[in-house]
């Protein structure tokens, strides 16, 4: 819930600065916000998906563990498969970045095996192992959940966790699809492909700190892309946020200046060389 409600707001706080998204993609959790912002769901709607969630993550069984690894799906997958009912691919974030989850053992076994093929990897800093076979106990209730929800259809395009095509028409997300997005895997690569085939080119993270901004990179490498972050840990918020200000007018985002600057705010007149 900390995490969605600084998604949110500094979601209104860009908004209110004339920043607004022609599109959105969120990450995990961070896609309840998305929806929140595209007017699948209200914010009401949202903060009682994203408690819920919370609360039944918790209730999950120690050990469990996530772990990123910087490698193709394709040599990390068949050992994952090793581990079948303790592991699964949580997370495609880029061409050589995957995320496994699951059982801590399960976790540590194969990131043990990559090691020894000299492919890097590290455990996350998580307790809970998130878009695993661990959380499948949930599901049923995580669905009946949702379906208090009022399905909506988005406002502005969202590339959606599950796929493209989880999806079709941007259609609206029910509770079935909250059910399958507890467990599948989050395919953010193939969502900021998606973005960029469309022809989005200016990408602002919301958020605590700059996490989904090098695997944006990464997933998508065409050229004349821009991304900014909002916040960065340990630094002065003002600052960093003037500083993304900056990038995006770079960039060739016309924020409102008077609503950043107040109103009251005075025009000094320069020279024109």
């Amino acid at each position: 819930p900390a995490l969605f409600a600084i998604e949110y707001a500094l979601t209104q706080l860009w908004r209110s600065w004339g920043v607004a998204p022609a599109a959105v993609i969120g990450h995990s959790v961070g896609e309840y916000v998305a929806a929140c912002v595209a007017g699948a769901m209200t914010l009401e709607e949202g903060l009682r998906l994203m408690a819920a969630r919370g609360r039944l993550m918790q209730r999950l069984p120690v050990g469990g563990a996530m772990a990123a690894v910087f490698a193709p799906l394709e040599q990390v997958k068949p050992l994952v498969e090793m581990h079948a009912g303790k592991l699964a691919i949580a997370a495609i974030n880029a061409l050589d970045s995957v995320v496994i989850s699951g059982a801590e053992a399960s976790v540590l076994a194969v990131l043990e095996a990559l090691a020894q093929r000299n492919i890097q990897g590290h455990r996350l800093k998580v307790a809970l192992a998130a878009h695993s076979p661990l959380v499948e106990p949930l599901l049923d209730e995580m669905q009946a959940i949702a379906g208090a929800v009022v399905p909506r259809k988005p406002q502005i395009p969202v590339a959606w966790n599950l796929g493209i095509d989880a999806l079709p028409g941007n259609a609206a997300p029910d509770a079935r699809y909250w059910r399958r997005h507890m467990r599948e895997p989050v395919r953010f690569a193939q969502g900021m492909q998606w973005l960029g085939d469309q022809g989005f080119k200016v990408f602002l993270e919301v958020g605590p700190h700059p996490t989904l901004i090098a695997l944006a990179r990464r997933a998508s490498e065409a050229a004349g892309k821009h991304h900014v972050g909002s916040l960065r840990r340990g630094q002065d918020e003002w600052s960093e946020l003037s500083a993304a200000l900056a990038q995006l007018h770079v960039a060739g985002v016309d924020p409102d200046w008077g609503a950043v600057h107040g109103r009251k705010g005075m025009r000094a007149a320069l020279p024109n060389y």
